[in-house]
């Protein structure tokens, strides 16, 4: 029997962006008030990525006020200086790689921007009727069709992870799994022992702590056996309640993550081929192509809002599209016409 541990609480200093405070240069209030924001939006149930999003965007905006010679106190921020920064990372280069950024980051960066004016609001650096970001329009956000997966490269990946060793058998049920259930990373890798069902269904905590269960396919619940076996052969398989294992211990969502660059360099596609994200976008293509229900959709992925389904399914959407055209017939109806 699994030896359930209580959990470590998640803290503020477990974001990326909060270990990094003493290197960004901030002043005492953007210092002592990004920690007290991060838990207050842990509280709220907001994930790492999206606290650490809001709080990148805090700092690059407070290194553009000193740049810029202008005041970083809250009460003293007004929007056209906001303005001014959005203009300013559209022809900002990619620190990293010296590229133009992605047309998305303003979006990113302004909704970030967003919420940490409004923390600083409810805590009362900032009058409501002056807060800095409320007049400025929000920067477009491009809509790209992502291409889902092709059946060519699921099969090399999947025939990337075959082998009869432990690791193997974990890649793929992890692989199968991701395709079949379009689960986000960090979601596949919170999974527990408890999480699954009879090897039928998944329970999972979506984004906001929001619950849900997922049905599995055959093939992902003949992968999911065959690896519980395995996993229970392991010396430290009752030790944690984690359902993915490593050799260290749980085997979480970075692990994924270079698990898959790994299996993706071992099937000849590259590591910046596989996406993780990308299985998710594939899965909700698929379920529309197939005739799949957009409410059944809606559920299956955990999204509040049918918003998601437009972001994530363009490339679904111009394919029934085209398909119609074709089968309409339109123009040959148009010139028989009397």
């Amino acid at each position: 029997m699994v030896r359930t541990r209580a959990s470590k609480p998640t803290l503020p200093e477990q974001i990326p962006a909060i270990k990094q405070l003493p290197s960004m240069q901030l002043c005492d209030l953007y210092q002592r008030e990004m920690i007290r924001a991060a838990r207050s939006w842990l509280v709220a149930g907001k994930s790492h990525r999206t606290i650490d999003g809001y709080l990148r965007a805090a700092a690059q905006f407070h290194a553009y006020l000193v740049a810029h010679e202008y005041s970083t106190e809250p009460d003293a921020i007004v929007g056209h200086q906001v303005e001014e920064w959005l203009l300013e990372l559209r022809n900002r280069p990619n620190s990293r790689t010296g590229a133009a950024l992605k047309a998305s980051t303003p979006y990113g960066y302004y909704k970030g921007l967003q919420q940490w004016f409004r923390y600083l609001v409810g805590k009362n650096y900032i009058p409501k009727e002056k807060n800095p970001i409320a007049d400025v329009p929000c920067p477009a956000r491009p809509q790209i069709a992502i291409e889902a997966y092709s059946g060519h490269t699921f099969r090399a990946l999947l025939d990337a992870c075959a082998g009869d060793d432990y690791e193997a058998i974990r890649d793929l049920a992890i692989v199968t799994m991701m395709a079949d259930t379009g689960l986000r990373r960090q979601e596949i890798g919170m999974l527990q022992i408890d999480s699954i069902v009879d090897c039928s269904y998944v329970s999972v905590i979506g984004k906001g702590g929001r619950p849900r269960t997922v049905v599995l396919d055959d093939m992902t619940q003949s992968a999911l056996e065959l690896y519980l076996r395995a996993r229970g052969k392991r010396k430290d398989a009752t030790q944690y309640p984690d359902l993915w294992l490593g050799k260290q211990g749980p085997f979480r969502d970075w692990g994924i993550r270079h698990m898959l660059q790994k299996r993706a360099q071992m099937a000849g596609l590259g590591d910046e081929h596989i996406h993780p994200h990308r299985f998710r976008h594939s899965r909700a293509i698929r379920w529309l192509l197939d005739g799949g229900s957009e409410t059944g959709l809606k559920a299956s992925m955990g999204w509040s809002s049918s918003q998601m389904i437009e972001r994530y399914t363009k490339a679904a959407h111009e394919k029934v599209a085209h398909a119609d055209h074709r089968r309409l017939g339109l123009m040959a109806k148009w010139m028989n016409e009397d």
